[in-house]
This record gives structure tokens, sequence and C-alpha cells, in this order.
């Protein structure tokens, strides 16, 4: 009997990447294999069955292009899907003659991907025209509606909105206390001390004031009274401190009503999605488990910026995503044309939040699309995210939830379905600690 089966080989340098589309080509119908140099693809092409072929090198600079050109000289044939950086004309020409081939643009989208490998299974000679046309209109899709670009809501025109346009149309934004930079500063620093975080704290007297009023409630139960910030550092440590000021300095903006946002059950999706993502980054070494925390805290504050400003249009995005059952970032692009994350990165750069905390909360839905230096925290929170959805705090009810984590993200940080389950335990035990130990410094009745 024929073996029906398909080989794909796949060339790529860079050990995540390789894991990644090994991820999402496992099929009954594939058989796939993994090189990471151009040498081992090179003889494998030669003495093995190999339908087709997906390229990831990049270095040296045009490797990729290398090992197709050393295929065809070679004799062989076999379709190929090149993954770069970038699409251009000098780039097209020099593939036409190397065909069958087609392109993916970095960062990799797994459906394009999906839409393009069983056209290279079937060595379609067309695939290097239909290939350039998906990267073509995915790019006017991002210009369209990407951050530097939002357009709707009824109070501006239809006109392109740069970021200019965004802070008029937001007014007076909330001003996020100084002190936090500064604690996520020491948080950063080696040379950061106890002492030092106590100092920054207690410049604050709100902050110190909101502080010591969660030190000394009934979650804690001290025997005294604990009067002075350093005490309560010594006491706690100045890990368990870093978290409550965090906490503390951002509560004020989850209290009151709103109409059709529960802020307590978003307040709560915040702080859970925060030691979430610490849970993620710690649990992969990850030096920046500090800024998962701060970007896991603040990743859905677009919501609350939309749901103050604009609360009938977005009040309408909330009731259409219940009603149709989709997601409610998928309403927000089709209805606002873009969404809470966006909005969220963009406040946290109006803050002068360091850029890469800014990135990873304006691409936490959408990881491989943080710039390099925060794709490991936009990774942490988008896992941190689903991890909350998955133990039951989500911010949003009765909307679509998000409870899979993205390929790329888990790719990224090494993550399997087992390890997840492991950290669901920890996530919801510490973030219904931190909740009960922040209760005294919010209102959301």
């Amino acid at each position: 009997m024929q073996d029906k089966r398909k080989t794909v080989l796949i060339a790529a340098d860079v050990p995540y990447s390789r894991r990644l589309m090994q991820k999402t080509l496992q099929e009954p119908n594939l058989t796939v294999r993994a090189v990471g140099t151009t040498e081992e693809a090179i003889a494998l092409v030669a003495t093995n069955r190999v339908d087709a072929l997906l390229i990831d090198l990049v270095n040296p600079p045009n490797a990729g292009e290398h090992l197709l050109l050393q295929c065809r000289v070679a004799g062989h044939r076999v379709p190929a899907i090149l993954m770069c950086a970038a699409i251009d004309r000098d780039l097209l020409r020099r593939l036409n003659n190397l065909r069958p081939v087609g392109l993916l643009q970095k960062p990799l989208q797994f459906d394009a991907l999906n839409e393009l490998l069983p056209l290279a299974l079937a060595g379609d000679l067309d695939l290097l025209r239909r290939s350039a046309e998906m990267a073509a209109n995915r790019s006017k899709r991002e210009r369209r509606t990407g951050p530097e670009s939002a357009v709707g809501l009824t109070e501006v025109s239809d006109e392109p909105v740069n970021t200019d346009r965004l802070g008029k149309m937001f007014g007076n934004l909330p001003l996020l206390p100084t002190v936090l930079t500064q604690i996520l500063a020491v948080s950063d620093s080696d040379e950061g001390s106890a002492q030092a975080l106590a100092d920054i704290i207690s410049s604050d007297p709100r902050l110190s004031g909101q502080l010591l009023r969660v030190v000394n409630s009934a979650y804690f139960g001290f025997a005294r009274r604990i009067s002075t910030i350093p005490e309560a550092t010594v006491i706690l440590g100045s890990e368990a401190i870093r978290k409550l000021a965090v906490g503390a300095s951002v509560s004020d903006f989850f209290s009151g009503k709103s109409q059709f946002l529960d802020r307590g059950r978003l307040w709560r999706h915040s702080l859970s999605t925060a030691v979430a993502s610490r849970t993620v980054a710690e649990y992969r070494d990850l030096k920046e488990s500090e800024e998962a925390f701060a970007a896991g805290l603040l990743h859905d504050f677009g919501r609350l910026i939309l749901e103050r400003h604009f609360p009938q249009q977005y009040g309408a995005v909330v009731m259409a995503a219940r009603e149709s059952q989709e997601p409610l970032l998928a309403a927000e692009e089709q209805m606002l044309g873009f969404h809470h994350a966006w909005i969220s990165g963009w406040l946290a750069g109006r803050w002068n939040l360091p850029p890469a905390l800014a990135d990873a909360m304006a691409w936490h839905h959408q990881p491989e699309s943080a710039g390099e230096s925060a794709r490991h925290v936009a990774a942490a929170v988008h896992v941190g995210d689903v991890l909350c959805h998955m133990a039951g705090f989500h911010g949003v009810d009765e909307v679509a939830l998000n409870t899979t984590a993205s390929l790329y993200a888990t790719g990224v940080l090494d993550l399997n379905d087992a390890d997840l389950e492991a950290m669901l335990p920890k996530v919801a035990k510490q973030a219904e600690e931190l909740e009960r130990q922040l209760a005294s410094v919010v209102n959301t009745e």
C-alpha cells in the first residue's frame, strides 16, 4: 500500500522557530523533520524524499536564499517556503527563477503558513505570486488597524489618527503615580535594596498611607500596629512590599461603578494576570519577572480608558461580543478599528514606563509582534492571561474566552500543556491571596 504521508523538512537555525513550526505542523498526514544548518538540510534533501522545505535561516544574512539556490543548482526541485523579514521587488525578482517557492513574512502567522503549505506540497508554480499577495494584504491590514492609525468612534472623523490625535480623543488621561516608575526601576536594578524601595514608597504620602492600611488590615493580623514603611518592608520582605505597592498604586483606577463592565472582576483579572505572568516568567527563569508582573497588572488598562471616555461606543462593543460570542478583542477591532491592548501600550508610553514594558502590554495578545527586548515578557503576559481564563479569573463576563495559549508564546517560552497545568494551582492560590491583601484599597461597589 502506497504511503500517502507527505514529508516536510524545516531548516531553521533558531531553536524556538523549529519548535514552533513543528508544533504547528502536527497533522496525521505529515512527517515533519527539522534541522538547524544549511549542510544538514542539503544532505537530507539529497538523500530523502522531501515534499516541501520550510526555510528560516537568519545567520549569515541571506542564508535562506543561499540554501534554496544550492538545492536548485544540485537539481532538487523541492517546493520551498522561505521566511523573511521583508518582501520587496528585488527579492521577488531573485526568487522568480527558483520556483516553486513561496514567502512568509516575519513574525510568523500560522494561518498564513497553513494556507501556503498545501500549495507548496502540490508544487504550485504560482506559489510565489500568491504568497506575495498575502503579505501585501497583511501589511495593508496592519497599517489600517495599528495604534498609529486608529480610526472610528463617532467623536472623530474617519481619517487616520496618529498618536497626537489619540491624545485629543482621550482628553485628560489619568496620571500614573511617578513613584510606580521608580519602584519598577529599583526592582530591575542589581543595586536595588529594601531600604531604597522603602525610601521611594515613603516619599509618596498617599501611597504610604494606602500601603500601611494594607499591612495593618485584618488579613495580616499583626499583634501591634505597623507605623512605618521601612518597618513593613523588614517584616514582610521587599518582594511582598513591591507587589503590594505596585498594586496599591493603580488600585484607584478600578474604583467606582460601571454600567457594563464589572470593575471588581476586571481588578481580580488584572491582579491574577500579574501573578500568573510573574509565575510564568519565574517558571522559565526569566530575569524580567518584575516587568512581567507590572505588565500583567496593567495589560487591560485600555479597557478602562475606552469604557470611561467612550461609554456608549464601548458598551456597544461589549454587547456585540456577548451576543455573537466572539472574542472581545475581535469585536473591538471590528467596531473601533483598534483594540484595548494597543491603547494599554500607548498609554504606558505616555506614562514614561520602560519601552519594553509598554511593548509587552501592547502586544500581549500577539507576542510575536513585540520588539525583541519585550518578546519574552509579552509571551509571559499572554500565557498568564490564558492561565487566568483557565482558572476562572476572567475580566469581562459573558464573552468568549481564550483558554489556549498561542504556539508562538509556548514555543518561545518552551512550555507544554503539562507545564500550564502545573502552574494553575499556584496562580489561583496567589491571585486570591493578593486580592485579599489589597481589599482595603479598592472599592468597586
